[in-house]
């Protein structure tokens, strides 16, 4: 379970997307993959996302709810990749590419996301999750 739950982490809270057919694969370190499982299992009983849900998220498919908004923030700031008010902690989440050729890409696409604003902490984050989803230049893998 512990081994789907870092899949998921990095399929959906790190937003997993090809970008024009081009995909530049990135293992997440194992000493972090731990800490991703454990916030995984701690917001999905706090949110009540059932594991069928897990599965879509990590396919990005799946309908918008306050239940998957809910999981995101409470999965993010656990794993304390996520502040507070819902934006990803770039410094933090640059470190998971180590020297990929695309870091700089990487990080952009996470100051500009950074700037999305929802009308509370959930939506902020899920509006940030989204558009990096679709600007991210890296696929995480495990």
């Amino acid at each position: 379970m512990a081994n789907y739950l870092c899949v998921f982490w990095s399929s959906v809270f790190l937003s997993v997307v090809l970008v024009q057919g081009k995909t530049i694969f990135v293992s997440i370190p194992p000493e972090h993959a731990t800490e991703i499982a454990a916030a995984s299992l701690e917001c999905i009983p706090k949110t009540g996302v059932q594991p069928d849900m897990l599965l879509r998220l990590v396919d990005w498919n799946f309908q918008e709810s306050d239940r998957i908004k809910k999981f995101l923030y409470c999965f993010g700031t656990t794993s304390g990749y996520v502040d507070k008010e819902g934006h990803f902690y770039t410094d933090k989440m640059v470190k998971l590419v180590g020297n990929n050729r695309l870091k700089n890409q990487f990080e952009n696409v996470l100051k500009e996301c950074n700037k999305s604003v929802g009308e509370n902490k959930y939506e902020t984050l899920y509006k940030a999750s989204l558009c990096f989803h679709d600007k991210t230049p890296i696929l995480f893998k495990l």
